[in-house]
């Protein structure tokens, strides 16, 4: 697994998460059993979802165990996604003009030529087409979510 934390986390951030991983890590092994993740991730992110925890355990379980490294590689990219999203409700909200939780069509489109990567006006109306499955005419947050981090 790569090791992306230290792009990512400051030193105090590290220390903690070492702590942390020192206190599940009775027997000094360097090791700790992936059963006690749940416990783990639950202690520093109480909002975290079962599917995001389920998919941390497959991603660190090679033995029924992790060391250190791999955990706080995980943990720094669940920052990183937690980082992303927040950015996307802040923009989300920006273009959510009425506040009705809905992007009409006609900003997501002005979004998407105008700012940031420049799309055609054919990729957008296709880009468009696939997250506006039900032809409202408007983007929910979920799907213009799915719409950006494809694009």
């Amino acid at each position: 697994m790569a090791n992306i934390w230290p792009e990512i986390l400051t030193d105090e951030q590290v220390e903690e998460f070492r702590a942390a991983f020192e206190m599940l890590d009775v027997k000094g092994t360097g090791k700790v059993s992936i059963n006690q993740l749940s416990g783990i991730i639950k202690s520093i992110d109480p909002t975290a979802k079962r599917s995001d925890i389920n998919s941390m355990k497959k991603l660190l379980d090679k033995d029924g165990e992790f060391g250190f490294e791999d955990f706080v590689t995980v943990l720094a990219f669940r920052m990183r996604q937690a980082d992303l999203e927040e950015d996307l409700q802040k923009a989300f909200k920006i273009f959510d003009r009425d506040g009705d939780g809905f992007i009409t069509v006609k900003e997501l489109r002005y979004l998407m030529t105008n700012l940031g990567e420049r799309y055609t006006e054919e990729e957008v109306t296709e880009m468009i087409r696939e997250v506006d499955l039900d032809c409202k005419g408007k983007v929910d947050f979920h799907d213009y979510t799915k719409l950006i981090t494809q694009a």
